[in-house]
């Protein structure tokens, strides 16, 4: 790895801090960009925490990164931070602990909506943004919406599903009627050892070959079945296995993955389509401003994401 930019104090946004060695892939990042950034990281001050809430003698300090650690081709902004007692090894919090953050560093709250933006964009940007807005689930249905569907087999005017094996029923759509089958026997054939013995099962013309095939536990199951295909106006009926449960829109979170926090409740509940176009058209916009803040607030290097089939 090679040491693009030196370790140095630096304040961010009033935060004084510590900007550590900014250090380059050396052509081991990702295939797309092996030279791209690899570690560019700053540690705020340590601030005294809430010692009724956490306990006395505890502080707390913000970590911002933006690197491609990660190796995926760009670099992605992160902020974290930790809650920790001096010269203690264990921490009491760490994470994404933002609401912390807010609170004791108010100076850093605006890069909390940055927080896994990467140079092209939040992650799973639109992705994330329809889904958290939708009342879709992760199935992509509302609630109550039938899919799974299997098949079935109704007579006549009666509604009462005969739900057998899809296969078999599979095998009678490909005969079709009027159904010229024979009803065939299908034995058992007993291991080595095996002391149980099993009634023979029944099919209908070519389907199954082995008893577990057989969908009719006896011969009169069988004959009947048939006597229904040939003269009983057979229907074959879709029916639903599954249905949606939805969810419930949250727009908090859609504000939040859409790094677009004036957005209104109607502005996010249009359609999906619909709420893609207008993501789209403000993607350009948000990178520049994420941009601002990355080299002009924070400080830290910008480094130019090789176009599609270029390697740096």
């Amino acid at each position: 790895m090679t040491i693009i930019q030196n370790e140095a104090a630096r304040t961010i946004l009033g935060v004084p801090g510590r900007a550590f060695n900014v250090v380059q892939w050396a052509g081991n990042g990702s295939a797309k960009n092996p030279r791209a950034i690899a570690n560019q990281k700053w540690l705020s001050e340590s601030r005294p925490v809430d010692s009724d809430y956490w306990g006395p003698g505890l502080q707390i300090r913000a970590e911002l990164r933006f690197d491609d650690q990660c190796r995926n081709g760009e670099q992605s902004f992160s902020i974290t931070g930790e809650i920790f007692k001096p010269g203690r090894r264990d921490v009491e919090a760490c994470g994404c602990i933002h609401d912390e953050i807010a609170r004791y560093f108010p100076e850093l709250r605006p890069l909390i909506a940055y927080h896994l933006t990467g140079q092209k964009g939040p992650m799973h940007y639109i992705a994330n943004t329809v889904y958290h807005a939708g009342n879709r689930d992760s199935s992509g249905k509302i609630a109550g919406e039938p899919f799974g569907w299997q098949y079935a087999l109704t007579f006549g005017d009666n509604p009462i599903l005969h739900k057998l094996p899809a296969k078999f029923l599979a095998y009678l759509q490909s005969v079709g009627a009027p159904y010229d089958l024979e009803v065939l026997q299908l034995d058992h054939v007993a291991r080595a050892g095996d002391r149980h013995e099993y009634a023979p099962k029944f099919t209908l013309g070519a389907y199954g070959e082995k008893w577990h095939e057989g969908p009719f536990d006896s011969q009169l199951d069988a004959t009947a079945f048939l006597h229904a295909l040939q003269n009983c106006d057979p229907r074959f009926t879709q029916y639903a296995t599954r249905y949606g449960e939805g969810k419930t829109r949250d727009f908090d979170a859609a504000r939040a993955a859409g790094v677009w926090p004036d957005a209104t409740d109607e502005q996010l509940s249009v359609s999906k389509s619909e709420l893609t176009r207008e993501l789209e058209a403000r993607l350009p916009a948000l990178v520049a401003r994420f941009r601002e803040a990355m080299e002009s607030a924070c400080g830290f290097i910008w480094q130019a994401v090789p176009d599609a089939g270029e390697v740096k």
